[in-house]
């Protein structure tokens, strides 16, 4: 006899669709935001507004590089020309689920206080978690209801949410002005000139002039590649298969999380010794409302292979951390990996919909050898700033000077110490942020470290100017920040770590004027970082 998902709770036992919060929007006073523009379809831009030359150039249009776009918009008051270049041809809803954590949220109301109420309402908290072993046998069942993260969330006012992740995109995406994504473009390289960055695309299309590039290109940054030339990430051993479904029977009721866990088993753990899978429900806005759930598989390795199941690591057509939806392979290799796990769970994922499961490995990189020494961060980013500086941190230089500055920029990459030295997270005019900059561990942290680079990123653009200046002091005030949150903002994190490394920083909010005297001032306010 099959056992099913719901043996013992009552909330667990309840058939009923998880209620999703209000969808109203406030309009924004400053700015008039229209309602979830549609993604399922290119969103194009009429040829004048495809300029061949921009201020902000940012490669990948998923959340991450959306979160800096919008933070940069909001920083300059849409004085700036940002582009974002997505290479799908169109956004469709996939992806799973997003914990909104307090960092991020403080993140995004520093790009605009209507932007974190716009995601707030889309989002859930969830009450309950259920904990099974892989015969559906509920082992315990705990209310996330602890005293004392309650008393943080009634202090800070903010408590953490789930979300989709599509809906974040959709959000951001909404953010910005009309034709700020454009879709269909597969950056190939990118070289300087004297105006500044060259971009070139696949296919033959138009090259663009840019002034500053971010790469936000997730694991396999091209930007990254080419910038830092340090290899692709470490695969993990562990491989994840997510997808959005809607409810159905078997599913618990109520905002409940149900977790399948063999002994050695801690989702999201560095290298994990067995499989685990959860089913959750996640905030949607009305367009997908009818896929507000989501489930996730996680295998190690030696189970994936022991499955007969071909996974390469090494592959880049996963190209972001979402995975890779071209074909049916994605849902039959988790068929197989989990093929003795409860009826109940396999009945779910054998019924969803293959163009929405993803499949991808998890990749990290090495956080700890990365240092930054500021004292020689500001003289070379300073020395730098004497050769290409101007009101908007670029100036015209000479091919003879162009060359001087990649030889330079070569012989750091072989060894030499400072800013530019390998695991800092640019050169030049150029920079990274989210997975492209630093991909570790599924702790949560992911999406929410995204938005904040975009976030300290624009804060500096608009402090320096769009020079090399502005991107060193990005990176220099990063990278401690990053460290500190990985190794403290974990969900096992205590009360204590949470509230000083997560609920009480804050950022400088970029949609207020720019005050006198903000050039050299951190946008991190009330922060102290881990001595490594």
């Amino acid at each position: 006899m099959a056992v099913m998902l719901q043996p013992t709770r009552a909330s667990f036992l309840s058939k009923q669709k998880s209620e999703c919060c209000s969808l109203d929007v406030r309009l924004c006073k400053r700015r008039t935001f229209k309602r979830s523009r549609s993604m399922t379809a290119p969103v194009r831009t009429n040829a004048k507004a495809r300029a061949t030359e921009v201020d902000v150039a940012i490669i990948g249009g998923g959340p991450g590089g959306l979160a800096a776009a919008a933070a940069v918009t909001s920083a300059f008051g849409n004085t700036l020309r940002v582009q974002v270049y997505e290479s799908q041809k169109s956004y469709q809803p996939q992806g799973s689920v997003i914990a909104l954590a307090v960092n991020c949220q403080n993140a995004l109301e520093a790009i605009h206080p209507s932007l974190l109420s716009r995601f707030t309402k889309q989002g859930i908290l969830i009450h309950e978690q259920i904990h099974c072993d892989i015969t559906g046998k509920v082992v315990r069942a705990t209310e996330n209801s602890d005293q004392a993260i309650s008393e943080l969330e009634q202090k800070y006012r903010k408590r953490p949410v789930a979300i989709g992740w599509h809906e974040c995109r959709q959000l951001l995406f909404d953010q910005l002005p009309p034709g700020t994504v454009e879709f269909d473009k597969q950056m190939t390289h990118y070289e300087e000139d004297d105006k500044g960055i060259v971009l070139h695309f696949d296919r033959g299309q138009p090259a663009v002039h840019a002034k500053v590039l971010v790469g936000a290109d997730g694991y396999f940054s091209k930007v990254r590649a080419q910038c830092l030339d340090d290899g692709p990430p470490t695969f993990n051993e562990s491989v994840l298969w997510r997808a959005r479904v809607g409810w159905q029977e078997g599913m618990p009721g109520g905002n409940s999380v149900v977790k399948y866990t063999l002994p050695g088993m801690h989702m999201w753990s560095p290298a994990a010794e067995s499989r685990g899978a959860l089913v959750m429900p996640m905030g949607t806005m009305e367009s997908t409302r009818d896929k507000g759930w989501t489930w996730i598989l996680m295998a190690p390795m030696a189970d994936v292979e022991k499955a007969g199941v071909h996974f390469d690591p090494n592959a880049r057509t996963a190209k972001a951390i979402q995975g890779d939806t071209a074909s049916r392979s994605a849902l039959e290799n988790a068929l197989k990996v989990f093929r003795d796990f409860p009826p109940a769970l396999m009945n779910i994922v054998r019924t969803t919909d293959p163009s929405t499961v993803t499949q991808h490995g998890l990749y990290m990189r090495d956080l700890s050898h990365i240092h930054i020494d500021a004292k020689q961060t500001h003289s070379e980013a300073s020395g730098a700033d004497k050769e290409n500086s101007s009101c908007d941190g670029l100036q015209s230089i000479t091919s003879e000077q162009v060359s001087d500055q990649k030889s330079k920029a070569a012989k750091k990459a072989e060894g030499e110490t400072g800013p530019y030295s390998k695991g800092v997270w640019g050169r030049g005019r150029v920079t990274l942020v989210g997975d492209a900059a630093h991909a570790t561990i599924n702790n949560g942290q992911g999406f929410c470290l995204a938005v904040e680079d975009g976030v300290v990123l624009a804060w500096h653009l608009r402090a320096q100017g769009l020079s090399t200046k502005a991107l060193r002091r990005y990176e220099e005030e990063r990278v401690p920040r990053v460290k500190t949150v990985y190794e403290k903002g974990k969900s096992a994190a205590s009360a204590e770590d949470k509230e000083k490394y997560l609920y009480k920083p804050t950022f400088k909010p970029l949609w207020q004027k720019k005050e006198d005297g903000q050039a050299s001032d951190p946008c991190i306010t009330n922060f102290t970082p881990m001595q490594f």
